[in-house]
């Protein structure tokens, strides 16, 4: 089982990281994965146009893609582009079955600011891992939920992460990876019930911004 996660496209019309995501796209034709994750910021400055290029390129890929919002996206225009059975009504988280994996997005953005929270919506996250399916489980997000040691980006972290915490750790399951975007290096840290990794962001790597974990028990991703 293998899940790639793509994360910070910041397309925009004066960069070429429509181009690069492309690029990176193609890269994925080679993993062949299960399921692709994309964890949010897709645009600058709500250009339109580029969520509508993201979605007709995404459209091509041979598995399932689920996207989540970061910070920078809009919503609206993230919907008119993207449909999605999936995201719920009032935001755009997503729990899905795929191949004997639960993978369960948290919309953790906040209208007008640029930090998270996961506060609002542990009550839906407890829902879902409440769940009888038995399923091993990947939490996907926008916004780390732990220190970086980055003092501009710490100050946008995700607020409730100490509550996040002591929801898992009374949950059944005995690890969560956590896969979330915004970073540029894989962090191997053990943050209380859960391991956390971190996307690479897209505008820094080659292949940029391109996650994997192979997944299979007890759940620990490979990176």
């Amino acid at each position: 089982m293998i899940v790639a996660q793509l994360t910070d496209i910041h397309a925009a019309p004066g960069n070429d990281n429509l181009a690069r995501f492309a690029r990176a796209l193609e890269w994925l034709e080679f993993i062949q994965p299960d399921a692709l994750v994309v964890t949010g910021d897709l645009v600058d400055d709500d250009w339109f146009a580029g969520y509508a290029a993201i979605a007709s390129l995404l459209k091509g890929q041979h598995c399932p893609v689920f996207l989540l919002p970061g910070n920078a996206d809009n919503h609206a225009m993230m919907r008119a582009c993207w449909e999605s059975e999936a995201w719920m009504p009032d935001a755009l988280h997503f729990s899905v079955e795929v191949k004997g994996l639960r993978l369960i997005g948290i919309d953790t953005t906040l209208k007008g600011e640029a930090a998270g929270s996961i506060i609002a919506h542990l009550a839906w996250l407890e829902r879902q891992l409440a769940g009888d399916d038995g399923l091993p489980v990947l939490l996907f997000l926008h916004h780390h939920v732990f220190p970086s040691g980055i003092p501009t980006m710490d100050k946008i972290m995700c607020r409730g992460s100490g509550e996040l915490a002591a929801l898992l750790t009374i949950m059944p399951v005995a690890r969560w990876p956590s896969p979330q975007g915004m970073y540029t290096d894989p962090s191997p840290a053990i943050w209380r019930a859960f391991r956390p990794t971190f996307a690479v962001p897209f505008v820094r790597r080659i292949p940029p911004g391109l996650a994997k974990k192979r997944c299979h028990p007890p759940m620990i991703p490979l990176l």
